[in-house]
């Protein structure tokens, strides 16, 4: 696969309201595929009441072996989250075309732990698991601060 360089995008500043909104700047950003990918990536997907969770077949991802979740009724279409089987922290995101593969894990200052590096890929093959050979995206999180409140300043 080939990997975007680093600097083929500029950094921006996001905040993000968990499965809810998401802004740049103070610009809201309104794509619903995005916003469902960050809130299954940072987990909260799973803890929605209307979520419904049910298991998959074991799959291999790269040279790890992943169990997997499907989540469905919280979202218009089904995603799958994919967790590495040996430490039990979350590998890949499969949603619709697409396939996200997540590393490089960090801490908060709290001590949580997030993948701060994610890459996309769309599916040449979504029923076969065939990957398109050229990444599609890449997101890395510089810094992560989780807020007590929104600024004031962003649109609701």
């Amino acid at each position: 696969m080939t990997p975007l360089k680093p600097d083929d995008k500029s950094n921006r500043t996001s905040l993000v309201e968990v499965g809810d909104r998401w802004w740049i700047g103070t610009a809201p950003r309104d794509k619903d595929k995005v916003r469902v990918l960050c809130w299954a990536w940072s987990l909260r997907i799973l803890l929605d009441p209307k979520s419904k969770v049910t298991n998959l077949e074991d799959i291999k991802i790269g040279d790890r072996t992943a169990f997997g979740l499907r989540v469905t009724e919280a979202v218009k279409e089904p995603i799958d989250l994919y967790f590495d089987n040996s430490d039990k922290r979350l590998l890949a995101i499969d949603y619709t075309d697409t396939r996200h593969l997540f590393s490089e894990w960090k801490k908060t200052q709290a001590g949580h732990s997030y993948p701060s590096h994610v890459a996309g890929f769309r599916f040449a093959d979504r029923a076969a698991r065939t990957l398109n050979e050229k990444q599609w995206y890449q997101t890395d999180i510089l810094e992560l601060t989780p807020l007590k409140e929104l600024p004031a300043e962003l649109p609701k």
